[in-house]
């Protein structure tokens, strides 16, 4: 993994890189005057590049100069950050993860960021170092566990500051963009790994390991204890897999005296679609039906790490849904935790069944001021936004605000579907209490319809990632963790006070 270093810019004629990366905003016009302190012929070769108009005004655009005669930095890179258009933040992190895609960054060692006043100052520079950090680790990523060729992208980054504490101001902004970063590695590199490296009992072994490095409590119910505890949904969809289900559970508990907040991740290891079976060609992206599940272990992660002053339990049903001779069926009707029948009319629309027990587990047991769920549910979510945004929708306006307004600063936008009551009838069963598919159309809205029988009186809201969990652009990206930053940034403003609701 990459280090992250703080360094006084005044001594830089002490230390050198491989790379000089100089962030330049939208609106910035001529030569940075902090480029003649490294000489004329740089200030010169800059004014040549703008001149020809080869550093572009879109965000991330790049221009590399070599310059031979500076030693200690031979390649200097111009970097165009955000137009204003989104929070400062957000356009810093989309400005370092598309340079930080060039080949470059994978033929050097170090790289060296002028961070001031470039990154600006006070409290808006630790958080657009922080921005910078979680882009760098975006643009650098690649799944390659299963690969013999591996990539070594720059290993030392020095963040470059004048005066102490500018200095403390970037050192706050390495923790916490290391902290951010890393877990939405975590959760793509879970995302990423196909379903015969990772079943159900490895997602919960990766789930421990995880609560051991971040100091959380873990507990993995499978088998008896799933029978125990009535989750007849959850194994319902998972009688068709060799591969047994598991519900996992971590929580988080910083010492304050709140109720906590309960988040839900659809952890479908793999989809076949189950008897209603799903061509090759949407089976392929299978391994991705698990973004829910990686999202929440990462988010928990995440909250341990930057010491959220907030109590959370994630909650992740690992599950295959396979097809076998013990496969269910269109046309069951099955049991679930809560007590309901579930009247099945496709097999296909199995996340919903592994959630409904999950939701009903996390409310029995923890009675949360609020329970969020987020899942890879409907494909119609595509059509509704296309990958610019995920649907959310729920029984508490303040929840539902609270994720929008998190969505905007953060760059993981959401936009809010309706729940009237035309769409819960949509869900009624002639031979149950509820089935699990609506009628053709509003397919996003109707499987959150369905969750809503399931959530009893708190407030709720649910976040389907489908159209933006992973990178259909850039496949070998793959996973994206999205919802990562955005929960991460919901839970830090949370009201730290009793009650339920936002």
């Amino acid at each position: 993994m990459p280090v992250f270093l703080s360094h006084r810019t005044a001594t830089d004629e002490s230390i050198g890189a491989d790379l000089l990366v100089v962030p330049i905003a939208e609106s910035a016009h001529g030569v940075p005057a902090r480029l003649a302190r490294l000489g004329k012929g740089v200030a010169d070769a800059v004014a040549r590049a703008l001149d020809l108009g080869d550093f572009e005004r879109e965000v991330g655009s790049v221009v590399t100069l070599r310059v031979c005669r500076i030693e200690r930095y031979p390649r200097i890179l111009l970097l165009r950050l955000g137009s204003g258009e989104e929070p400062e933040s957000v356009g810093v992190r989309r400005a370092f993860a598309k340079a930080s895609k060039d080949p470059l960054f994978r033929r050097i060692d170090s790289v060296a960021v002028w961070a001031e006043p470039s990154l600006g100052s006070g409290a808006a520079l630790a958080e657009n170092v922080a921005a910078a950090i979680d882009g760098l680790l975006e643009g650098t990523y690649r799944w390659t566990a299963a690969t013999t060729k591996k990539e070594s992208p720059a290993g030392r980054y020095l963040f470059l500051a004048d005066g102490a504490r500018s200095l403390a101001r970037v050192d706050e902004g390495i923790a916490h963009g290391r902290a951010l970063g890393d877990s939405v590695l975590l959760a793509r590199e879970i995302a990423n790994t196909p379903a015969n490296r990772m079943g159900p009992a490895e997602m919960a072994e990766r789930a421990k390991e995880i609560a051991a490095e971040a100091g959380l409590a873990c507990r993995v119910l499978a088998g008896t204890r799933l029978a125990r505890e009535r989750m007849e949904a959850i194994r319902t969809v998972g009688a068709g897999s060799a591969r047994d289900p598991r519900l996992i559970v971590l929580e988080y508990d910083p010492g304050v005296d709140l109720e906590p907040i309960v988040l839900v991740g659809k952890g479908l290891v793999y989809d076949t679609g189950g008897l209603s079976l799903k061509p090759t060609s949407s089976m392929v992206g299978m391994k991705f039906d698990k973004c829910g599940g990686s999202v929440v272990l990462a988010v928990l992660r995440a909250a341990a790490t930057l010491d959220l002053p907030l109590p959370l339990v994630g909650i992740v049903p690992a599950v295959e849904n396979s097809v076998s001779g013990t496969s269910y069926r269109p046309g069951d009707v099955i049991g679930s935790r809560s007590g309901q029948t579930i009247d099945v009319q496709n097999t296909d629309a199995e996340g919903r069944l592994v959630l409904a027990d999950a939701i009903d587990y996390g409310i029995d047991k923890y009675s949360p001021r609020a329970l969020i769920d987020i899942a890879t549910l409907t494909g119609a979510a595509y059509y509704a936004l296309g990958d610019r945004a995920c649907a959310v929708l729920g029984t508490d306006d303040g929840v539902v605000e609270r994720l929008r307004e998190a969505g905007e600063r953060s760059g993981e936008r959401v936009w809010p579907l309706p729940l009237w009551a035309g769409y819960r009838k949509d869900v009624d069963s002639p031979v149950a209490d509820v089935r699990n598919t609506g009628p053709w159309g509003a397919g996003t809205i109707t499987g959150a319809a369905f969750l809503q029988r399931f959530t009893r009186d708190v407030p709720w809201a649910h976040l389907d990632i489908a159209s933006v969990s992973y990178d259909r652009r850039e496949t070998k990206n793959g996973a994206t963790g999205f919802g990562v930053r955005l929960l991460v940034e919901a839970l830090r403003r949370w009201p730290k006070r009793r009650g339920r609701g936002r």
